[in-house]
């Protein structure tokens, strides 16, 4: 009876040795893969398509950008990280690009990269929506992946000494780092054997505007029927005034660092009354007397031949727009081309005239009388003749613009 309860425990202990060097190889295969696959991330010829993979933005990029030698950053939520496909920019800049859009990104959390971002790098401009930087409740300052254990500075200004170990872990144990791994490895494996990378990222997935029959119609009608503004309609946001106190810190760092820096509406149909533009406006206004580098204010968001594409072409997908409303690259090209006057160079997209303008360039007066003229299209009221010709110049230059996106 001795022997066979000797023999058992023996068989136990054997077993159980092979489970704990099976679960070790199995631990030492999955930090191997982890590691690897953070090495082909950063490499140049795919570092760009990591920015774009969805999902894990916020553990991965922070440390990405430790391999990134940009002249230009982007911040903000995911119409950040759909409109500004690294590899695109770079191809029509000819400058080193970096997209630190994220999924549901607060202000407080671009405000946090952008600190830490500063102490890593510091690049030559950046790229802010303004929408992204609407203030977030106290409670929802920051999502539960955000993890500020990996940025290199703390809130108060100070270095994080754990930083490194914490990243190392990271990368090594969290299933964060392994589901973007895996959707990393997938990707580069289609795009190398031959698929398209267009194909590939959720950010050029198309808006199929036959099926938008309702939308259209509504489009329509806001542009030709008068009406009156109310709180919030029309406009992504509403006509409420937003809380920027994350963007006015952000852009203080930014001017202390003598970072250029360019705030943006991004296009989309309407734009409500335009109370958000002329807040942001007053904002940037009060921060440029102090400001060490140079402030442009972009705004886009509001009916012109882009952002009526679905009206005026005929029904198809859509050149400019996802699914859901968020902007495609080709918007990121032309709004880039816009804000950094690429008009002249090889490959840029042709603008219509009167697609975006930088409110900071001119007087007060021209851009509040600038913002109540585009806010007042939303509303069914244009200038004399100026319907007519932003539809004549869309469909002028449509046929370009579908052989380019």
């Amino acid at each position: 009876m001795t022997t066979i309860k000797s023999r058992a425990a023996r068989t136990a202990r054997v077993h159980f040795r092979r489970i704990l060097i099976l679960l070790g190889l199995m631990v030492a295969v999955i930090i191997g893969l982890n590691n690897l696959t953070f090495y082909l991330i950063r490499q140049p010829q795919n570092v760009g398509t990591a920015q774009m993979i969805y999902g894990w933005a916020r553990l991965y990029k922070p440390m990405i950008y430790d391999s990134v030698d940009a002249k230009s950053v982007s911040f903000g939520f995911s119409w950040v990280r759909d409109i500004f496909d690294p590899v695109k920019v770079e191809d029509l800049t000819g400058e080193t690009f970096f997209n630190f859009g994220i999924s549901g990104a607060t202000s407080f959390e671009s405000y946090r990269l952008i600190q830490n971002m500063l102490n890593v790098h510091r690049p030559e401009q950046v790229f802010l929506d303004l929408e992204s930087f609407y203030d977030a409740p106290m409670a929802s300052r920051v999502e539960h992946q955000f993890d500020e254990r990996i940025l290199y500075i703390n809130r108060d200004g100070s270095v994080n000494p754990t930083a490194k170990m914490h990243r190392l872990i990271k990368i090594n144990t969290s299933g964060a780092a392994l589901g973007f791994n895996f959707a990393f490895l997938e990707t580069l494996y289609k795009q190398r054997a031959g698929v398209p990378i267009e194909s590939l990222l959720p950010s050029y997935q198309r808006r199929d505007w036959r099926a938008e029959a309702k939308l259209i119609a509504d489009m329509k009608t806001w542009m030709t029927v008068p009406s009156v503004p109310s709180d919030s309609d029309r406009g992504k946001g509403g006509n409420q005034v937003p809380q920027l106190n994350d963007l006015a810190a952000a852009v203080t760092l930014l001017c202390d660092a003598q970072v250029d820096i360019h705030l943006y509406e991004a296009p989309y149909i309407c734009g409500g009354d335009g109370t958000v533009s002329r807040t942001g406006l007053a904002l940037m206004q009060r921060l440029a007397n102090t400001c060490k580098s140079n402030i442009t204010y972009h705004s886009f968001r509001y009916p012109n031949a882009v952002t009526m594409e679905g009206m005026v072409r005929e029904p198809a997908p859509s050149l400019f727009y996802r699914p859901d409303g968020h902007p495609r690259p080709s918007l990121g090209q032309m709004m880039l081309t816009r804000i950094l006057s690429l008009q002249d160079e090889p490959g840029a997209p042709p603008l219509p005239k009167d697609f975006g303008a930088d409110l900071m360039a001119m007087s007060d007066a021209e851009a509040q009388s600038w913002i109540s003229n585009r806010a007042a299209r939303c509303y069914g009221t244009w200038a004399d003749g100026e319907l007519d010709a932003t539809i004549a110049e869309a469909k002028r230059l449509m046929p370009d613009w579908e052989s380019r996106f």
